[in-house]
């Protein structure tokens, strides 16, 4: 028994149709992923340029908004009730970075004081500081992960530090941020 001649056409259009399909999905999940990839090295570079680099009027901002928390917390410290504890500094640090990392990362960075380290080299140089030179290499057996360096100049491309550490990286919602960041900045002198 035969097929009929329109079923031997459809037979014989699907495989030639289905190759083409299966050869079309996979070249699209590989340039999705590379893209992805790309992205992802892109937002890591981002977030650390973000961290590393500050203007004098950022500094500012940080400083008027350290200081609203510190006499809070002194006022605490002194037996005052701390039920009127101000966030200005949360909330300047999660406006000025909560693009590039996340929440839990902020609050870590802030913990550890990461964030002065920057100011600190501002105020010392009463310059700009902007990130340059940032190098990612990948961490083995880490896909999200990076070690990275970077060097930071004045305003007047005068090198003043270099900074080094970990970067991981975490899709939040449709966009990658920075989950942790380790950061160790070397002065030059």
């Amino acid at each position: 028994m035969t097929m009929p001649k329109e079923k031997r056409t459809i037979a014989k259009w699907f495989r030639y149709i289905l190759p083409i399909i299966l050869i079309l999905i996979i070249v699209f999940t590989v340039i999705g992923y590379k893209r992805d990839s790309a992205d992802l090295e892109r937002q890591s570079r981002a977030a650390l340029k973000k961290l590393l680099s500050c203007t004098l009027q950022q500094a500012e901002d940080f400083d008027a908004a350290a200081e609203t928390t510190q006499a809070v917390m002194e006022s605490a410290a002194a037996g005052g009730t701390g039920l009127t504890q101000d966030d200005k500094l949360q909330d300047y640090l999660i406006e000025q970075f909560s693009d590039s990392m996340t929440e839990a990362c902020i609050e870590e960075l802030a913990m550890n004081r990461t964030f002065y380290q920057s100011i600190a080299l501002i105020k010392q140089f009463n310059s700009a500081i902007e990130a340059s030179e940032i190098e990612l290499v990948q961490c083995a057996g880490e896909q999200k992960g990076y070690s990275f360096s970077a060097e930071l100049k004045t305003s007047a491309g005068d090198s003043v530090a270099a900074a080094k550490g970990i970067i991981s990286m975490k899709k939040d919602e449709d966009r990658w941020k920075a989950s942790h960041i380790t950061l160790t900045i070397i002065q030059s002198y």
